[in-house]
């Protein structure tokens, strides 16, 4: 029997790392793949196609962040291809203007301090956002995120926040979704609110809101099985 695919979009200065837990517990009756981001690709689109390459036939979709703003590029450009959709922790919005020019200040920043910028933009800047509270001193998933964004380089940090600074307002194309889609975020997301996935989750059609407690922005390592168990729910009921 051939097994469904999972494509998995790992958000911004991440890489499969962030879906751990999840390749875990899927691996053995899903064929996943986690999206590789190259620093070549300044737009959304293009880590869209990236994305698309990397997989062949539908699938399961599944994005986070700059992974869930990359999937609705996709349900854009190949809906046929999707089955079901699960957005974590994401914006559908456009860039604020305001944000964009410190976008551009910090990728001057990232070009002229190099690695020693990006590992304390990270620690100081990034990671008190990324978290709960109670996960601010969790030594396990900030030497996690460390690693992942010093891996991917100040290359692709200037790649993605170009992406980002022009990222497309997604929106008004939320109600175009068709396939059966879960709209999740931790209850303590700094970044993307929960009242901004309730926005989204009012919007789709035949979709599910999932707020997890104690979680913020990286819910898929902050509380692994809960995520599991949303996922698991939603692909029971779509296989």
């Amino acid at each position: 029997m051939t097994r469904e695919n999972i494509l998995f979009i790992p958000g911004s200065l991440c890489d499969e790392r962030l879906f751990a837990p999840q390749l875990a517990a899927f691996q053995d009756r899903y064929h996943c793949t986690v999206a590789e981001h190259s620093p070549e690709d300044i737009s959304i689109s293009a880590m869209a196609q990236r994305a698309l390459r990397s997989v062949t036939g539908d699938f399961h979709l599944v994005g986070l962040s700059m992974g869930a703003i990359i999937s609705f590029e996709i349900l854009r450009v190949a809906p046929e291809r999707v089955r079901s959709l699960v957005i974590m922790d994401g914006n559908p919005q456009a860039e604020k203007p305001e944000r964009m020019g410190l976008r551009a200040q910090q990728r001057q920043l990232a070009i002229q301090g190099g690695e020693e910028f990006l590992e304390a933009f990270l620690l100081n800047e990034l990671f008190p956002l990324y978290v709960a509270r109670d996960n601010v001193m969790n030594s396990t998933i900030k030497a996690c995120v460390l690693a992942m964004a010093m891996d991917s380089g100040v290359e692709a940090f200037d790649a993605q926040w170009q992406a980002l600074e022009t990222r497309p307002d997604s929106l008004a194309s939320l109600p175009q979704i068709r396939v059966p889609t879960l709209v999740l975020c931790g209850a303590e997301d700094a970044l993307c609110s929960p009242a901004l996935h309730q926005q989204m989750a009012t919007v789709i059609p035949n979709s599910t809101l999932g707020v997890v407690p104690s979680a913020g922005h990286l819910v898929t390592l902050e509380a692994p099985l809960i995520v599991n168990k949303y996922l698991e729910e939603l692909w029971k009921q779509k296989s």
